[in-house]
């Protein structure tokens, strides 16, 4: 028998080394689906608009740093809802208005110490004489993220209750 024609087994160092490959060429190909999904997920035509020349009586926050997970869009998505939903003539009116800030951002660094965050989160501010007054920090939109019906009227039942003293 050649020994040409026989099959010989792979080494370790070789079925490890292929493996290593696989599993690299696989997570870059992940990564960048994950990306383009991210990116086309965020995209600027959902986001709500800011009436221009109106100085709202409530501002609700998107307060978030660096790059967004799944999640975290959810929670954006979830609360850009709930306000379309439940508050679309106070939105259009410019009475509350919807913002999102980056608190990586220099000049947004300080709304982690202003509003006492530690991670991304929704913020409900009170304009008080033009200038952002008594606030709620909404917590629990991590735990009602996985659930979109809880987590939109966790939303909608904060802001109401929020803006009961305005009334």
């Amino acid at each position: 028998m050649d020994t040409r024609d026989t099959i010989r087994p792979m080494n370790p160092k070789s079925i490890i080394r292929t493996l290593l490959i696989i599993f690299v060429v696989g997570s870059l190909a992940y990564m960048g689906v994950q990306e383009m999904t991210s990116q086309r997920s965020s995209s600027p035509d959902d986001s709500i608009a800011a009436v221009d020349g109106v100085t709202p009586e409530f501002i609700v926050y998107y307060l978030s740093v660096g790059k967004e997970c799944t999640t975290c869009e959810q929670i954006e998505s979830y609360t850009q809802e709930a306000l379309k939903n439940h508050f679309a003539e106070d939105l259009a009116s410019g009475k509350i208005q919807w913002r999102t800030a980056d608190m990586d951002k220099p000049e947004h660094e300080h709304f982690a110490t202003d509003y006492n965050l530690y991670t991304k989160s929704i913020v409900l501010v009170a304009v008080e004489n033009g200038e952002n007054g008594r606030w709620q920090n909404l917590e629990k939109v991590w735990d009602h993220v996985y659930d979109k019906d809880a987590f939109t009227a966790y939303v909608s039942d904060s802001l109401k209750a929020f803006m009961e003293p305005a009334r």
